[in-house]
């Protein structure tokens, strides 16, 4: 049986739902560990950098720092934490009343297209904007009420 946490990030992909708090916690978290992915790499970047001082530019020295099983395990965790975010709004948006996946793919093209033909700043701006609807819109919100209309 699959822990509740491993469920909830990467499991039940087409039914499940996720309301406000619950959303709220696993996005900060996933930030926090994003962030500590961040800062593990400059950390390792930064010690190469103190022992080879004469590396001729930053590429050089980030690819000389990050030795091949370091860059596929960062990719693979990078990787995990999106699906992961990309899962957890698909279920926020199902709990919303819209459609999951579909919605989320949308959402995700058009942040990928302010960031190309407007700017990052831009497609920055946009998530947080999207993030902050998912979080603070209420469920069901979205759902078509069903009432029978000959009722008097």
């Amino acid at each position: 049986m699959q822990p509740r946490i491993g469920r909830t990030l990467w499991g039940e992909t087409r039914s499940g739902q996720l309301a406000r708090l619950p959303f709220l916690l696993f996005t900060m978290s996933l930030l926090l560990l994003l962030m500590g992915l961040g800062y593990a790499i400059s950390e390792r970047v930064r010690h190469y950098v103190q022992q080879h001082p004469t590396a001729p530019d930053q590429l050089t020295e980030l690819t000389a720092a990050l030795t091949g099983p370091g860059v596929i395990l960062a990719l693979l965790a990078v990787l995990l934490i999106t699906l992961a975010g990309l899962n957890l709004m698909s279920k926020r948006l199902r709990h919303m009343g819209l459609p999951g996946w579909p919605t989320t793919l949308a959402l995700s093209l058009l942040t990928v297209a302010i960031g190309y033909g407007w700017s990052l700043p831009g497609a920055n701006g946009f998530q947080l904007l999207v993030w902050l609807v998912l979080t603070f819109t209420p469920g069901n919100l979205f759902r078509h009420s069903h009432r029978s209309t000959d009722q008097k």
